[in-house]
């Protein structure tokens, strides 16, 4: 090999050097791009829930006028999940049906479309997965939670309650991913109402939110203690959740004691 081969060949090398470790740059540099997207639409979901909530009860009971708001909230019953009577507890039926959660295929499909990436092959397995990498909030743990699995409260033998077995990561999993994707279709327009093209995770939900079936349901007790004054009045404590210990609750006000039911032993 003379002088001018040899340096063309060094030359080539050099210039795929060059060329490969740009790529890997590019490649790294799409990666952050991506993480820190996801970072920002998560903050502005913690930021917005109160309003994202309004957004999303408005948008649901739109599409289904059967649905309405429990009370002044935005929580969402049909008249099938309303008793016509206060039902005292002892006259709730209680089972157990061992079977795991609902995993809807298309909205599982499109969740990991958005989901941002761990690599430049690899996006993160679940939205979990990317919470506890990406944007953890100190309280964040999978514990062994019981699912609703059934409800019929107009059962001619009483209201009847099916419980089944679940994770806390199964609720974070769906639900924080359906909420994630109408915080970043809002994000530049906060007070718009997206079509349903814009939020397909939702839109999977559209004709029946409330189906025990296709979502994962955690179920939580909150209990309201008032306390009567010397007066005559009342008085009752709030909860305010902080925003650096909730996955997205934080800065609301809610019953205390309110938690999650979970199991306080896991099975093996």
């Amino acid at each position: 090999m003379d002088g001018e081969t040899a340096v063309g060949v060094l030359g080539l090398a050099a210039g795929l050097g060059g060329a490969y470790y740009g790529w890997r740059a590019m490649d790294a540099a799409a990666v952050g791009r991506s993480r820190d997207r996801f970072i920002v639409e998560r903050n502005d979901l913690r930021e917005r829930t109160g309003q994202l909530s309004e957004l999303a009860a408005d948008m649901h009971i739109a599409a289904r006028p059967a649905l309405e708001r429990i009370g002044g909230s935005t929580l969402l019953w049909d008249a099938t999940m309303r008793p016509p009577l206060p039902v005292p507890l002892s006259a709730v039926s209680v089972d157990w049906q061992d079977v795991e959660a609902p995993l809807h295929p298309r909205l599982h499909r499109l969740t990991q479309r958005r989901l941002p990436k761990e690599s430049k092959w690899r996006r993160y397995a679940r939205y979990s997965s990317a919470m506890r990498a990406l944007a953890r909030p100190r309280l964040f743990e999978d514990r062994p939670s019981f699912r609703l699995a059934k409800a019929d409260w107009l059962a001619p033998a009483g209201p009847r309650l099916v419980f089944g077995p679940g994770q806390y990561f199964d609720l974070v999993d769906q639900n924080e991913a359906v909420a994630h994707e109408l915080a970043a279709a809002t994000r530049k327009r906060p007070h718009s109402t997206p079509s349903w093209r814009r939020t397909p995770m939702r839109a999977v939900l559209r004709d029946d939110p409330l189906s025990l079936s296709q979502r994962v349901v955690l179920p939580s007790a909150g209990t309201l203690m008032v306390r009567r004054t010397s007066d005559g009045e009342g008085a009752f404590f709030l909860l305010l959740r902080m925003r650096e210990l909730s996955r997205r609750e934080g800065g609301c006000v809610r019953a205390d004691p309110g938690r999650h039911v979970r199991q306080s032993i896991a099975t093996a």
